[in-house]
């Protein structure tokens, strides 16, 4: 019976795993001393599953990898994840008044740290996607100025932009 049931996890498991397909969205395009890639994930379920966050048919997972490039400005190792970063987006649809807008949230899964939201798209198309990126300074990241161990200001915000087919060809 033991068997039984460690079977039915594992199969549950890897059912669930193969849900979780990661489709490109754009990048890497490297601005501040940061290496910028996005995606989009079918089937991703979260713990706690953060106020707002949906769940259905036409529901992806934004993603934003945002690591740090070699040697950049303000002391983060060669693909360190950047944290505190605010990234907001507002996602269109070509051809129609449909958009969405929202806030990434910082969470982490089995390929590391990322920046995410899931939502509800409008069903096949083509979209756009414009991220707005902050500095770790609007979430409250302090950061050392003397000479001695101080780094330069933190970048100023900017925009990164994507487009993309969903459903996304396999």
């Amino acid at each position: 019976m033991h068997k039984l049931i460690a079977w039915a996890s594992l199969f549950s498991f890897v059912a669930a795993a193969a849900q979780a397909k990661e489709y490109y969205v754009g990048g890497p395009d490297y601005h501040a001393d940061m290496e910028i890639v996005s995606s989009f994930l079918l089937g991703v379920e979260m713990s706690p599953t953060p106020p707002n966050m949906v769940m259905g048919p036409d529901t992806i997972h934004l993603e934003v990898d945002l690591h740090a490039t070699a040697n950049n400005r303000w002391g983060y190792p060669d693909q360190a994840w950047i944290p505190y970063v605010k990234i907001s987006y507002i996602l269109t649809k070509e051809g129609s008044n449909w958009s969405h807008k929202g806030v990434l949230l910082p969470m982490s899964a089995n390929d590391g740290p990322h920046y995410a939201e899931s939502l509800t798209m409008d069903g096949p198309g083509k979209y756009h996607v414009v991220y707005t990126f902050q500095p770790p300074s609007v979430s409250g990241y302090y950061r050392h100025k003397d000479a001695a161990t101080g780094i330069p200001p933190w970048w100023k915000p900017f925009t990164e932009g994507f487009s993309f087919n969903y459903p996304a060809k396999s």
